[in-house]
């Protein structure tokens, strides 16, 4: 103190200022677990924490003091209070502050404001010190939790911006960038955090309702916290509700596709808290495959449409369950085809030996008539709704294809969307999973069959148009008035595929490839020329 005293002009004034720090609030603790007898094992009693750091520093002489409350305990913590000690000396007057000999006491990082100096005690000193003795009274569990509650509007800096503050490595809370991981069911929805970096910490908040009133209280809980917020969650049976909240308030959040999750063979064990966790982390690296999110209005064209598949499959079923029935009893059909005119007079002229049975064929017939009833109906529905939807012109674009007919166009539309999302064609390939499959290594090449991947129902209407080019290419009645009102550029991608793809077929029919083989390749390359028609039609603006 004296070579203090000796260094500075003469007459200055000497004011002694005692500092430490004191951390409040929730810590995790150590206790015992259930295990295997003759092990203790310990692990953490409770995840939740919510603490800080109470920077003080006091002259007991002038009955003055400085104090912070920061979210670490470190150099530029101590550099921040250091700053806050030096405007409470007195002016013209010179502090000299007893501190212990904690790491970040001494950092060469830190920069003493030039009216301070520090005077560290020695080690082992047996006196509390003037501001240890404060911390006595914080103690006290009623302070503390008012500590902790108010720790958010607590002054960090006596002017000036804040600067960014680090806790081994971890930002301070309220600026960083967070990955939340939502593991979304029926009734309940999992929830998962990892913050940025590739140390961050990856936790498990827990479970709230799927209800659009907890998943609000959760996204302001949330923002409140940190800088950003990048939430994720898998496509399922709860649709894009979600999504579109969660967007809706502001916060980016992407619909990952299930199959594309990266999971290791080893894993056996499946929880909503595992898949929590695993999205959350998995999002930070960025390894998750988002999806494409139709509009409201899309998503209801699509609904209707796949509404008329299932009353199609509902038809196909009770038909097939009527064609059962007549062959168990010896009853079978010699025309052509069947379910035309003449096939219904053969239906109505059956003989039978038991009345019952006449009952069972009147209740089949009937099922089959409401069901070819309501396909109608839905068919007609999806003609009147598509005459007013924004897709309209590239549904009629589509038709200008051979074996592309206005309901496989609309199906195409609603399942896929613009093509225009595909910067190539052979992405729109490998996502009807119309592309081999294949299984190589060094210089061995294994392929297989199509890989089925995405979209069934766009890969099917496709398969079923891909038959029409087993015949000779050529413009018939049919197609001529599909593509009356189209432009020369479509009008000419339509013939150029028309002609490629029947002459396609009947090379690979010469050498001798299977039908299914055949169709698949000729329906690959189908996909391409949609993908070529759809980059030349614009969509309706709505």
């Amino acid at each position: 103190m004296a070579d203090v005293q000796q260094s500075l002009p003469p007459g200055t004034p000497i004011e002694i200022w005692f500092q430490d720090e004191m951390r409040v609030g929730q810590k995790n603790k150590l206790t015992y677990r259930w295990a295997r007898k003759g092990s203790r094992p310990r692990a953490t009693h409770d995840q939740r924490t919510q603490s800080t750091y109470l920077f003080g520093a006091v002259c007991p002489e002038l009955g003055t003091g400085a104090a912070l409350v920061l979210p670490a305990c470190n150099s530029e913590a101590m550099q921040l209070h250091l700053n806050e000690i030096a405007t409470r000396v007195s002016p013209g007057a010179h502090a000299i502050l007893i501190l212990d000999q904690a790491g970040w006491h001494g950092s060469k990082e830190l920069r003493v404001p030039a009216n301070i100096s520090l005077l560290p005690l020695p080690s082992r000193a047996p006196e509390l010190n003037s501001q240890e003795n404060i911390w006595q009274t914080v103690c006290s569990l009623s302070v503390r939790m008012r500590l902790v509650h108010a720790m958010r509007l607590a002054r960090i800096a006596s002017d000036g911006p804040t600067p960014s503050l680090t806790h081994r490595g971890r930002a301070m809370q309220h600026d960083i960038k967070v990955f939340v991981g939502l593991d979304a069911s029926k009734m309940k929805i999992s929830v998962a955090l990892a913050e940025e970096g590739r140390q961050g910490e990856v936790r498990f908040l827990g479970e709230i309702d799927n209800t659009p009133d907890a998943i609000k209280r959760l996204v302001n809980k949330l923002s409140g916290r940190f800088r950003e917020l990048l939430f994720c969650y898998e496509a399922g049976p709860t649709g894009y509700g979600l999504y579109r909240q969660i967007t809706s308030l502001g916060h980016a959040c992407s619909v990952i596709a299930p199959s594309l999750i990266p999971k290791r063979p080893g894993e056996h064990v499946k929880t909503n808290r595992r898949d929590a966790l695993s999205l959350a982390r998995l999002h930070r690296a960025g390894e998750l495959t988002t999806i494409w999110i139709p509009d409201p209005g899309h998503e209801a064209i699509r609904d209707l449409v796949r509404a008329r598949e299932a009353a199609m499959e509902d038809l196909r079923e009770k038909r097939q369950q009527l064609q059962s029935f007549l062959l168990r009893n010896g009853r079978i059909y010699r025309g052509l085809r069947s379910w035309t005119l003449l096939h219904t007079r053969w239906l109505s002229n059956l003989n039978f030996e038991h009345p019952t049975q006449y009952l069972v064929l009147r209740e089949y017939r009937q099922a089959i008539d409401e069901a070819e009833a309501r396909l109608e109906r839905l068919t007609q529905q999806v003609t009147d709704v598509v005459a007013t939807w924004s897709m309209a012109p590239v549904v009629a674009a589509y038709q200008a294809l051979r074996g592309v007919a206005f309901l496989t166009a609309v199906t195409f539309v609603a399942e896929i969307g613009d093509v225009r999302r595909f910067e190539t064609p052979r992405q729109l390939m490998a996502y009807l999973g119309l592309v081999p499959s294949e299984r190589s290594t060094g210089e061995q090449t294994r392929r297989g069959g199509i890989t089925k991947a995405g979209n069934p129902r766009a890969r099917r209407v496709l398969i079923e148009g891909a038959w029409t080019y087993r015949y000779p290419a050529r413009l018939s009645r049919s197609l001529q008035i599909r593509q009356e009102r189209l432009s020369k550029n479509v009008r000419d991608i339509a013939w150029k595929a028309q002609v490629r793809l029947c002459a396609r077929y009947r090379r690979l029919m010469a050498t001798g490839k299977r039908q299914c083989v055949i169709t698949t390749a000729i329906a690959r390359e189908m996909a391409a020329f949609l993908w070529a028609i759809g980059h030349e039609v614009q969509p309706a603006l709505v």
